[in-house]
């Protein structure tokens, strides 16, 4: 018997209309898997990095450091106990301006466009007069200079954060001319006899530098090392024939003893990342033509390129904190890190701002460690010196500075062995092995391949003469360890 049929039951989708909800059913597949799925990836990608920014500047508040253009005033300050010479550097760049100065000293060494050599003391200097005449003209700049030093040196020059990459750095570029006169001073002094007036100059040659010691920005502690750098320089070229006291040798050791180059590239990083976030919020302001409108459009609050950003930042700044030479290692390994995340066509875009913004930190650091080398070479040098003053003959070794002129040999910022010492008949190189990291035995050229420190003898009654006692000629004296 055959059932009878349910006309109550639901009518059965005919073949026709369920063909016709296949086209939707795609579509709107299509349309989950294209578009409302990698939008709410997207979402919670950027939530997770935006996560991960708040966090990173959370510790970076935490450390005390400043994350934003309106907390770098508070940074940027004095150390407590230190006297403000501000206004005195500002007086002294004052006189040494305008086309009167440039026109005075157009012709003259170091600070004029005319590249001649200064002779040694006791020698003709043709411009001599004319370079005593330039100082009497702007002895006031240079009175300025000396009272900054006498007080320290400290400085707060006044910046405009807010500007971001586009601050201007006047008094920074005008602290080279500062320097350059009293180089010149320095020079006049020694051809004068005053000796005393020479490591004068030198001395607050070495104090005026630190009027940027404290300047979170990469440039000024860049420029802070040019400056050590005139100081040294000066201070080799003058040491054997120039009768300083033994006081004033003292005086230029202390000094030389006391600043931190890498100390500064970290402050000056502190600075830097800064203004590197603030320029995610503002790239075509930040960077101006090196990034087009449409590009800052699409960069612009990318958190993830952000978290990227701070992270290296953060990895960079502990790096520089680290001693020497394990500094550079960890510096190469932030930078492997950031050239693995944009070595990829997806990563050139996803991390934009960072590749662009982010300061280009080892060459700061081996400047660094250049000063900082050349600070304990010209210590050992003038260490040195005060022993043959007194001994008659050069030290065979640098251990024999020990413990009266050195407590203890300068160890290379580069590899960490003791600085070498090479003694010849007419001249002692002290030298490091900079930036290859390799010992090539004291080779002084062009490209630096040693950073080396070469005090030329002048001939005494006190200085040995060949196959006395004495230095061994080319008789190199590095570390113990040392290759």
């Amino acid at each position: 018997m055959q059932p009878k049929a349910n006309h109550m039951s639901k009518p059965q989708p005919s073949p026709t209309s369920r063909r016709n909800w296949i086209p939707c059913g795609c579509v709107l597949g299509m349309f989950l898997v294209c578009v409302v799925i990698p939008v709410a990836a997207l979402l919670v990608w950027s939530n997770r990095a935006a996560r991960q920014v708040n966090a990173q500047l959370a510790l970076i508040r935490q450390s005390g450091l400043p994350t934003a253009s309106r907390e770098m005033n508070e940074f940027y300050r004095l150390r407590p106990g230190q006297q403000d010479a501000t206004q005195l550097y500002l007086d002294a760049q004052q006189v040494f301006s305008g086309g009167g100065f440039e026109t005075a000293c157009h012709d003259l060494p170091i600070v004029g466009d005319a590249e001649l050599e200064i002779p040694p003391p006791g020698q003709p200097w043709a411009e001599q007069e004319a370079v005593e005449a330039l100082l009497s003209d702007y002895a006031g700049g240079l009175r300025a200079l000396h009272q900054a030093a006498a007080i320290g040196g400290a400085a707060r020059f006044p910046l405009a954060f807010e500007d971001g990459f586009g601050m201007l750095l006047p008094q920074t570029q005008e602290m080279r001319t500062s320097a350059r006169m009293l180089a010149l001073e320095a020079h006049v002094k020694a051809h004068q006899g005053d000796a005393e007036g020479a490591a004068r100059a030198i001395l607050d040659l070495v104090a005026i530098s630190r009027s940027l010691e404290n300047q979170p920005i990469l440039v000024s502690q860049l420029v802070r090392v040019a400056i050590h750098g005139i100081a040294v320089d000066l201070t080799a070229q003058l040491l054997s024939c120039v009768e300083f006291s033994d006081d004033d040798l003292g005086r230029l050791q202390r000094v030389f003893r006391q600043d931190d180059f890498k100390a500064g590239i970290s402050h000056g990083l502190a600075g830097e990342r800064v203004l590197g976030t603030e320029a995610f919020g503002n790239p075509a302001q930040a960077l101006g033509q090196q990034i087009s409108t449409p590009a800052s459009r699409l960069v612009r609050g990318r958190k993830e390129d952000l978290a990227l950003y701070l992270k290296i930042q953060t990895d960079l700044r502990a790096a520089v904190e680290l001693d020497y030479p394990e500094t550079f290692a960890a510096v190469d390994q932030a930078f492997n890190e950031l050239q693995r995340k944009i070595d990829t066509p997806l990563g050139r875009f996803r991390y934009v701002m960072t590749n662009m913004t982010l300061p280009s930190v080892e060459p700061c650091v081996t400047a660094a460690a250049r000063a900082d080398g050349s600070s304990r070479c010209i210590d050992a040098a003038i260490a040195v010196e005060r022993f043959r003053r007194r001994e008659g003959r050069l030290p065979d070794a640098l251990e024999d500075l020990v413990p009266d002129f050195l407590s203890q040999v300068p160890v290379d910022p580069f590899d960490g062995s003791e600085i070498r010492y090479i003694a010849r008949s007419d001249a002692y190189l002290i030298y490091t092995c900079g930036g290859n990291r390799v010992d090539d035995g004291g080779i002084d050229d062009d490209a630096r391949t040693d950073d080396v420190i070469r005090i030329e003898l002048k001939p005494t009654a006190m200085s040995p003469e060949p196959g006395s006692t004495g230095p061994r000629s080319e008789t190199s004296k590095p570390a113990k360890d040392a290759p």
